[in-house]
This record gives C-alpha cells, sequence and structure tokens, in this order.
C-alpha cells in the first residue's frame, strides 16, 4: 500500500495545506467538501505537490518536515529541490514558483 504526502493550494487564498493520507484521490474531495476544518475556508484546493512512500511512518516524517517549514517560500524551494520519480508537482507550481 502507498501512503502519500501532499501539498494543497488553495485558489481563493493561496495557502498551502500539509498533509497525509493512503488514499490521495478520497482525500482532496474530502477537503473540498469543507469537512476538515483547517480547509473549510478558502477552497476549492487542488494538489500543488505530491509524493508517495512504503509506510505511513515516512509519510508522516516528511509531513512533519514540510510543516515544520512554516514559509511558503521554503515549502516551494524544498519541492523544487527534491522533485523525483515518486513524485508530482501539479500546474500551480510552476505558476507560482520564480524559476529564474
Amino acid at each position: 500500500m502507498k501512503f502519500w504526502v501532499y501539498i494543497l493550494i488553495s485558489h481563493s487564498s493561496g495557502k498551502f495545506y500539509v498533509g497525509q493520507t493512503s488514499n490521495l484521490r478520497n482525500r482532496l474531495k474530502y477537503h473540498n467538501s469543507n469537512r476538515v476544518r483547517s480547509t473549510k475556508r478558502g477552497g476549492p484546493w487542488s494538489y500543488l505537490y505530491t509524493r508517495w512512500f512504503d509506510s505511513r511512518k515516512e509519510a508522516m516524517a516528511r509531513e512533519r518536515k514540510l510543516k515544520n517549514l512554516k514559509s511558503r517560500n521554503k515549502i516551494l524551494h524544498w519541492i523544487y529541490n527534491h522533485r523525483d520519480e515518486r513524485s508530482f508537482t501539479g500546474p500551480e507550481f510552476y505558476q507560482i514558483y520564480d524559476l529564474t
């Protein structure tokens, strides 16, 4: 079973939300249905970044690392420097991250 770490971006406010799940598709639906207290406001949400892991323990460790970055710019730089075959960056990443 795969476990996912994800970063959501709000289309209305531009805010980020970091989380982890074993079901990526259902989790986004859950966030966009306003059932998650932290993301209730600011929707709709979409995936800015996702990465899969073989264990929940690994996913939770990465989630904690990303949440500790706190700064939007630090998170964007971290994503840019840690893309690999297990990760996906959404189109919004390239729109907000200045690659020059």
